[in-house]
C-alpha cells in the first residue's frame, strides 16, 4: 500500500492531501467520519483522489496524531 501526503500552504494553516492506495477517497472519508468522527473531504478528479484535510494552528498535536492513528488503523483494515 502506497500513501501520499501533499502538504500546500505555510505551517499554520495548510492544506494536505491524503491519497491511500487501494481505498477509495470517499470509502476513506466514510470510515472516517463514523469510526472516529474525523471531518475531511473526499476529493475524486480525473487526474487524482485523496481527502482533503485542513489542520490549522487550533489543531492540537494530539489532534494530528489521533489522525494518524486512524488512518492506520483504516489501512489494517483495508475497507470500511
Amino acid at each position: 500500500m502506497r500513501t501520499t501526503i501533499e502538504v500546500v500552504g505555510a505551517r499554520e494553516n495548510n492544506l494536505q492531501n491524503v491519497s491511500l492506495e487501494g481505498i477509495t477517497a470517499t470509502k476513506a472519508y466514510e470510515y472516517l467520519w463514523s469510526k472516529h468522527r474525523i471531518i475531511t473531504a473526499a476529493i475524486t478528479h480525473a487526474e487524482y483522489q485523496g481527502l482533503r484535510v485542513t489542520p490549522n494552528i487550533y489543531t492540537t498535536l494530539q489532534e494530528v496524531d489521533m489522525f494518524g492513528d486512524a488512518v492506520e488503523d483504516l489501512l489494517k483494515s483495508g475497507t470500511t
